[in-house]
């Protein structure tokens, strides 16, 4: 229960997964990479794997762009029927993948496994075992959220509440409760650190992987709508993924924030902190970026080999797929609540933006993550730490 409580504090929500399409441009951070890895052929059938697959969407949605191959996705529930679950190459089956995934070894041309170390005991131990269901060739992308925020330069952390470093003003206490529920998330059984590590690292040493074809990156969309763009579309799509993120997040605050004595954190703290965190949504005062990690890499032929040459795909088109400008005029009118009425104090013109960091080596994802790691200052004991306070 408190690893599910946990994870909702970045949910696995259709609004989210809208601002990842409209924010990443598409379903996967490799488009090129998967097209070819799914590309029609007369030989085996294309398979797609989604570890906690959640509501299904991104399943659902990769069933429909690629109707030539089969797509499963597993996870610990069954999702919703609203997830498509009647098209004919999509399959969902209830398992955990803490107990191994020997069942489905090389077998699929794409693994996907998005937001999930919440629920996962050892993050790496699932990446092999992931890794291990790939056919040769094939690529797996791992994706999971950074609990930190990140300040408007992109670079460095977000002054955390209640860190000696903060000054008045500019710390954030979203980002504190954040930090108290990874903090506590490790003693309930959940692997978090260990997926920050090895996301960090990315995927060049892994063994059964091309290191040659490994590359990792950052996807950063603002914490609500305070950034306006160079150009009136930049700052269209500024402020609907800030809107939506923002909405997503402090929906899961609410969520979980009576579960924080499980935590640790005193019931009065809790009364002191609640409103603060609600200030803070509303105004957007503090421009912050929500990051996510993304590693993805193919699998060699065989032991110490290359991968396998990517095949061309024929120029025969996907079927649907999510546009993102089309998601971008859907959610246009998604509720700012008030957050822009007044310019001056909320909103910054940022005159370049940049959505998706790549580093194209393990020294650069390390020191990427050295740097933002080093600018967090001391941070408070957290209170899943401390004895007997109040």
């Amino acid at each position: 229960m408190a690893e599910m409580l946990v994870a909702r504090l970045k949910p696995y929500s259709n609004i989210q997964h809208v601002a990842f399409i409209i924010g990443l441009g598409g379903l996967v951070p490799c488009p090129s990479i998967v097209d070819a890895c799914l590309a029609a052929s007369s030989g085996e059938q294309p398979r797609v794997l989604d570890l906690g697959c959640g509501t299904g969407i991104w399943a659902s949605q990769m069933a429909q762009r690629y109707p030539h191959a089969s797509v499963l996705g597993l996870d610990l529930a069954a999702p919703s029927p609203s997830a498509n679950s009647s098209l004919p190459n999509l399959e969902f089956k209830i398992h955990d993948v803490n107990k191994g995934l020997a069942t489905f070894y090389d077998s699929f041309n794409v693994v996907h496994a998005r937001l999930i170390s919440t629920g996962v005991n050892d993050y790496r131990l699932m990446m092999e075992e992931a890794e291990r269901c790939l056919r040769p060739g094939g690529v797996v992308i791992f994706w999971d959220y950074d609990a930190m925020f990140c300040n408007e330069n992109q670079v460095h952390r977000q002054a955390v509440a209640g860190s000696t470093d903060g000054e008045e003003g500019k710390v954030s206490w979203l980002s504190r409760c954040a930090y108290e529920l990874r903090s506590g998330a490790p003693l309930r059984g959940s692997d978090i650190l260990g997926m920050e590590k090895s996301l960090d690292e990315g995927l060049w040493g892994h063994e059964l992987l091309d290191p040659e074809t490994a590359q990792a990156a950052s996807l950063f969309l603002p914490m609500g709508p305070w950034a306006t763009g160079p150009d009136d579309k930049m700052t269209k799509k500024l402020q609907v993924i800030g809107s939506l993120i923002r909405e997503d997040y402090g929906s899961a605050f609410r969520a979980v924030i009576g579960a924080f004595p499980r935590f640790g954190v005193p019931q009065n703290v809790i009364e002191e902190w609640r409103p603060k965190v609600e200030a803070e949504l509303k105004s957007s005062a503090l421009h912050m970026w929500t990051r996510s990690r993304l590693a993805w890499a193919r699998r060699r032929a065989a032991p110490n080999e290359a991968a396998p040459r990517l095949p061309i795909p024929d120029s025969t088109p996907y079927g649907i797929t999510p546009d993102p400008d089309t998601l971008l005029d859907q959610y246009s009118g998604y509720p700012t609540n008030g957050t822009t009425t007044d310019p001056t104090q909320n909103t910054k013109k940022l005159e370049k933006v940049g959505w998706l960091h790549l580093y194209k080596t393990a020294e650069e994802c390390v020191n990427a993550a050295k740097v933002r790691n080093e600018s967090l200052g001391t941070l408070p004991v957290p209170w899943v730490l401390r004895k007997g306070e109040s």
